[in-house]
This record gives structure tokens, sequence and C-alpha cells, in this order.
């Protein structure tokens, strides 16, 4: 992520919030503008800081069979990865998913963040969340899968079936996953897709899915152990 204010940021959160987000089961990576969570050994959860004159509070939800998008700054387009998966928690909206107001208040951003993400528990409570964007647009099919929701996967499945990313070229898979979500992730979830509306089976995504969570352990037990305590 190109900030110039990342450092700033990172000595503000780290005096100012550090303590309240290790109190609620967070751990900084790198440094304190990225926090993760794991719940009951499955969810993940995410809490960025951003912005560029103020910090702004992002944060996410998914279940490990997804690919990890921790290490924001790796993302090459960072205004549409937060814009299209992340929640700014300056804008609040009611249960109507009505606007209400946009809370320039940190302190209240951040307990307006950590009361929606100690919600979530499943993969089913992400999905419950009245603003979360899959609600509106299917495009992540492990969740769906995780979820037990068969009508959200196959919808989810057709809305990915094209991977879109310019890095990708070919007709061909990538081999493995690796923590790159557009040359990787994108068009190698579009081809488990393909697999499954051509052969009308979900069996394609749930080896996908069980790969991914694979991938994922691997990496947070290596680097990150300490969430799984």
């Amino acid at each position: 992520m190109r900030n110039p204010y990342l450092k700033e940021m990172n000595i503000f959160m780290a005096l100012h919030w550090k303590d309240t987000l290790e109190a609620n089961g967070f751990f900084a990576l790198r440094d304190f503008t990225e926090w993760v969570r794991v719940v009951n050994g499955n969810v993940m959860q995410i809490i960025l800081c951003s912005g560029y004159t103020l910090p702004e509070i992002l944060f996410y939800s998914q279940t490990l069979s997804e690919y990890m998008w921790c290490n924001y700054r790796s993302q090459m387009n960072m205004t549409y990865y937060s814009g299209n998966f992340y929640r700014n928690a300056s804008v609040q909206y009611d249960e109507n998913c009505h606007y209400i107001c946009t809370n320039n208040d940190l302190n209240m951003q951040l307990q307006y963040t950590i009361e929606i993400l100690n919600t979530i528990h499943t993969a089913q409570d992400i999905l419950s969340y009245p603003h979360e964007r899959e609600l509106v647009f299917h495009r992540r099919p492990c969740l769906w899968y995780d979820a037990g929701d068969m009508d959200g996967v196959w919808k989810a499945l057709e809305n990915v079936k094209c991977p879109t990313s310019y890095y990708f070229q070919g007709d061909v898979p990538p081999e493995k996953l690796k923590r790159d979500y557009w040359r990787v992730w994108e068009p190698k979830t579009a081809f488990v897709a393909r697999d499954c509306l051509a052969k009308g089976s979900l069996q394609p995504l749930a080896d996908f899915a069980e790969e991914s969570r694979e991938f994922n352990l691997k990496y947070l037990k290596r680097y990150m152990p300490w969430l799984f305590q």
C-alpha cells in the first residue's frame, strides 16, 4: 500500500488502540496498522488502518477456506481491494442498510468494529451481517459452501467463472495456491467454477476449499501460531 502516512498511522494505533485490540484477541501483523483474529479455529477477522489525512478503520471476515488476504501492502489496487471487500467503520447504516451517518470519531469507529466482529463466529454469521456486500453480488463460493447455502454457491460460481485479472493470461489454471490474489487465487477460483458448472457437481469446489483451508492453516501456524492458542 503506497501510503505516505503509514508510519504516522502505525504510531497512532500503537499509542491508542494496541491494548484494546490485544484485549479483544487481535494480533498485529508486521506493524500496528493490520490486525488479525481467528474465531473458533475457522473464521478469520481482519482490521486494517488505512486513509491519508485521518486513519480509517476497515474490517473484514472470511473463513479459512477462502484465500487469506492479510498483508494488504502487497495489493496493487488497494482502493478496489478495500472498497469491494472491506467495511469502512466510519460509514454506518441501520439494520435495513440505510445510511445513518459518517462517524469521524476514531474511538467510536473502533468500538463499532469490535462489536460487529464479536457477533461473527461462523460462515453463516458472515452472511447474516446485513451490510455484507456478498449478499448483493455473490463472488465468494467457498464462503457460501462453508455456510451450507447451495443456492448461494451456484450463484457465486456463475459470477466468478471468468478470470478477470490482467495478471493472468491463457487457458491453463495456476498449478498451486500462492499468497497473491490477482495472480493466483482469482484465476484458480474461476477454473474451479468452470469445472463445477460443466460437471454439475460441487466436488471440485469441495476439493478446492479443503486445499485452501490447508494452505491457510499451514501459513498461519508457521508464522502466527499464537492465533490458535
